[in-house]
């Protein structure tokens, strides 16, 4: 926990990266941000059509997977948030 409060930007990048790696893969994959965003949606009380997340995974995809391998590692959401920060 400490590491939240007084570690290093990688530390809190990596951490932030852990709690999407739902299945710890070391990757996040279209099928584990279709399940993040649907997430979201449900605690913020947003609703969105499949049709409609699918198009947002697939841009959120399209930016963070550089390799284009199918899924992003944490370089790859690193170099995401340097550009999105927010």
């Amino acid at each position: 926990m400490e590491h939240l409060v007084s570690g290093a930007d990688e530390d809190r990048l990596r951490f932030a990266f852990q709690l999407y790696d739902v299945d710890e893969a070391g990757t996040i994959n279209n099928h584990t941000l279709d399940r993040l965003i649907e997430a979201s949606m449900v605690e913020n009380d947003l609703v969105f059509s499949q049709e409609q997340v699918s198009h947002l995974v697939k841009a959120l995809l399209r930016e963070a997977d550089t390799d284009k391998n199918g899924s992003f590692a944490f370089e790859e959401f690193k170099q995401l948030i340097e550009v999105h920060p927010d």
